[in-house]
């Protein structure tokens, strides 16, 4: 993955208010980035991505109904089995849907992800999730349960 991009997007996480980010000027998300030391680049990269999801979350149509997803071989590649696994036992637990997951693995792969990794994809389901505002339910679970793995890890 993108190591600086991805630290891009996990810093405007960690810094900003998740519902206002689609909203900032890019300017001024430019300067926030540009002041904590971010490359130009990779800043323009990252807004360009965020502004892919904030499109694809308002253009696309959420199914009301249960689906699986079939993996190409280029999915399979990238996507070990226990990332696979990860993303359906997100799906069991209801923190994403179907079209959310469609949409984590859209953004996945817009990154230019080569070998996933669970801890990536957490990040990316959190970004998804804290930028659809009535999601706020499934992204509290979705943090507790990474803060309840991460702690785990520790022990």
């Amino acid at each position: 993955m993108n190591d600086n991009v991805f630290d891009i997007l996990i810093y405007l996480f960690e810094h900003l208010d998740s519902e206002t980010i689609p909203m900032t000027p890019h300017d001024e998300l430019h300067r926030e980035l540009s002041h904590a030391g971010f490359e130009h680049a990779g800043i323009e990269r990252a807004l360009s991505w965020l502004e892919g999801l904030s499109q694809l979350t308002t253009d696309r149509p959420t199914p009301k109904t249960a689906s699986f997803h079939l993996y190409t071989d280029q999915e399979l590649a990238a996507l070990s089995t226990p990332v696979r696994g990860y993303l359906l036992q997100l799906e069991q637990m209801n923190i994403l849907s179907a079209a959310q997951r469609e949409l984590v693995l859209e953004r996945l792969f817009a990154l230019g992800v080569e070998d996933v990794t669970v801890d990536e994809v957490q990040w990316i389901v959190l970004i998804v999730l804290s930028c659809q505002p009535e999601e706020g339910e499934a992204l509290e679970r979705m943090e507790a349960l990474m803060f309840e793995e991460w702690n785990d890890s520790r022990h």
